[in-house]
C-alpha cells in the first residue's frame, strides 16, 4: 500500500514538472521562434553560429511566388519585356522557381515536424474510453431494459523515457541539420545567380564591344571611298 502511494506522489511530480517546464520552454520560445507567413520576400538567411543556437527550428513559411514567375501567362511575359532587372530580382525570382532552393525549403519543412514528433513522445499521453451496455431481461408480462454507460480516462506521463529522449534528440539533430543545409542551398543560389548575372553583363559588353568596332571600320571604308574618290587616295 505505501509503494502505491510513494509511486503515486512520484508520477504526480513528475507530471507538474513536465507541465511547468513545458510552460516555460513554450513561454521562452514565443519572443524568439515566430512563423513567417507566406509573402513575395526573401527567405530569412542565418548563420551556421545562429542556427547551432537554436533550441527550436525556424518556422519557415514556403513563400508564395511572385506574379511575375509565372511566365505562361502572356501578361506576365509582357509585362516583364523591355524590363531591366538587377542582381536582386533576379535572385528574388530564382529564389521562388529555382528547383534546388525548393527542394532544400520542402526538405526543411519536413524535417522540422520530426522535431516536434520527438517531443510529444515525452509529453504526457491522455486517452479517453467511452463505454455504453444495454441490457434486455424479457419475463412473464415485463419487458426491461437496462442502459450502462461507463467512461474511463488514461493520463500516462513517463518518469523516464530513455528511447522517447533518443528520438527528441535525433529530431531536433535532423532539424539543425536541415536548417544548415538549406542556409547552404541559400548561399549556393547565390553564388549561381551571381555568376549567371555578371556572364551575361560580360557577353553584352563583348558584344558592345564588338558593334563599336564594327561601326569604327565602317567609318574608315566610308573615309577611304570619299578619298578614293576625290583621287587622294589609291586602292592597295
Amino acid at each position: 500500500m505505501h509503494l502505491k502511494k510513494r509511486l503515486l506522489i512520484i508520477t504526480l511530480i513528475g507530471m507538474a514538472g513536465w507541465l511547468i517546464s513545458s510552460q516555460a520552454w513554450s513561454q521562452a520560445n514565443q519572443g524568439s521562434v515566430t512563423v513567417t507567413p507566406a509573402n513575395n520576400t526573401l527567405p530569412k538567411t542565418l548563420s551556421p553560429q545562429d542556427l547551432l543556437k537554436l533550441e527550436v527550428p525556424p518556422q519557415t513559411a514556403i513563400p508564395t511566388p511572385p506574379i511575375s514567375s509565372n511566365l505562361t501567362d502572356p501578361q506576365n511575359r509582357k509585362a516583364l519585356e523591355g524590363r531591366t532587372m538587377d542582381l536582386l530580382s533576379l535572385y528574388q525570382e530564382a529564389a521562388f522557381n529555382d528547383p534546388v532552393i525548393n527542394s532544400a525549403r520542402f526538405n526543411l519543412a519536413a524535417r522540422k515536424e520530426l522535431y516536434w514528433q520527438g517531443l510529444s513522445v515525452l509529453l504526457p499521453q491522455v486517452s479517453a474510453n467511452p463505454t455504453a451496455t444495454r441490457f434486455f431481461q424479457h419475463g412473464e408480462g415485463t419487458n426491461r431494459i437496462f442502459d450502462q454507460r461507463s467512461y474511463t480516462v488514461t493520463l500516462t506521463q513517463p518518469v523516464f523515457n530513455l528511447t522517447g529522449m533518443q528520438l527528441f534528440k535525433q529530431g531536433d539533430l535532423n532539424s539543425k541539420i536541415s536548417d544548415l543545409q538549406f542556409y547552404q542551398a541559400q548561399q549556393d543560389l547565390v553564388i549561381r545567380v551571381s555568376q549567371a548575372y555578371f556572364d551575361v553583363l560580360t557577353a553584352q559588353d563583348n558584344v558592345e564591344l564588338f558593334k563599336n568596332k564594327k561601326e569604327l571600320i565602317r567609318q574608315q571604308l566610308q573615309a577611304a571611298k570619299a578619298k578614293f574618290e576625290i583621287g587622294s587616295a589609291s586602292i592597295v
